[in-house]
C-alpha cells in the first residue's frame, strides 16, 4: 500500500491539521505506507533523501518510507518537498477538518496510537535477532516472511501468533482513525 496523491491540495493546512500532523507523522514513519507516490516531473526537484529513496514501478515514481527527514517530526515541513506531503490527508485529519473530531481528541489519538506502534516495534526487536528498530510496515513484511519459512527463524510460532495478532489490532485502529474510508474494502477484497 502506498501513499497517493491527493487531487486538489497544494496549499498550506489550516494550523489545526498542522497541529495534528506535525504530532501524528505515522504517514511519514512507514506506519501506514511502505512508499509514497510522487508526481509528474517531481523528480530532480525534491530533497536529497528522497531522492535517493525514488523507485519506479510501472512507470510510477515513488519514495520509500520512512522518509529520512522525518525524525520523529518532520525536518522539512516548512521546505519545499513532494507534493504528496502537503496533499495528503488522513482519515483523522479529515475528520478534524469535518467537525466530527476535535483537535485535542486527534492529538490524543495521534499519541495513542504513537505509543501502541512503539510498544510494537519494541516488542518485535525484543525477539528477532538485530538491533533495528523497524517502521510498522517493516513488521508486517517481517513477519509474512516468518510465516512462509519459520523453520530456521528464531521467531517461534508463538512468537509470530502474537505479534500478528498485536498487529491486528493496530491495524484496526490504524484503519478506524487512519487510512482513508475505501482503504478498508481495498485491503479485505485485495486477491
Amino acid at each position: 500500500m502506498s501513499l497517493q496523491l491527493n487531487s486538489a491540495e497544494n496549499r498550506k493546512a489550516p494550523e489545526n491539521e498542522q497541529a495534528v500532523c506535525l504530532e501524528c507523522g505515522l504517514c511519514c514513519d512507514g506506519t501506514l505506507f511502505g512508499h509514497a507516490e510522487l508526481g509528474p516531473e517531481e523528480r530532480g526537484n525534491l530533497p536529497d533523501l528522497i531522492e535517493q529513496n525514488a523507485f519506479v514501478i510501472e512507470g510510477k515514481d515513488f519514495f520509500r518510507l520512512p522518509c529520512h527527514y522525518f525524525k520523529g517530526k518532520c525536518t522539512i515541513y516548512e521546505s519545499p518537498r513532494a507534493v504528496v506531503c502537503r496533499s495528503y490527508r488522513c482519515r483523522l485529519l479529515s475528520d478534524v477538518a469535518g467537525g466530527h473530531v476535535s483537535e485535542e481528541e486527534a492529538l490524543k489519538i495521534a499519541g495513542g496510537a504513537r505509543e501502541m506502534r512503539d510498544s510494537l516495534a519494541l516488542a518485535y526487536r525484543s525477539i528477532r535477532p538485530g538491533n533495528e528498530m523497524l517502521p510498522f510496515a517493516g513488521i508486517l513484511r517481517e513477519l509474512g516472511k516468518h510465516t512462509d519459512s519459520v523453520a530456521g527463524s528464531s521467531l517461534t510460532d508463538e512468537d509470530t501468533d502474537l505479534m500478528k495478532g498485536r498487529c491486528n489490532i493496530f491495524e484496526a485502529l490504524l484503519i478506524k482513525h487512519f487510512r482513508p474510508a475505501g482503504d478498508f474494502e481495498k485491503i479485505v477484497m485485495k486477491k
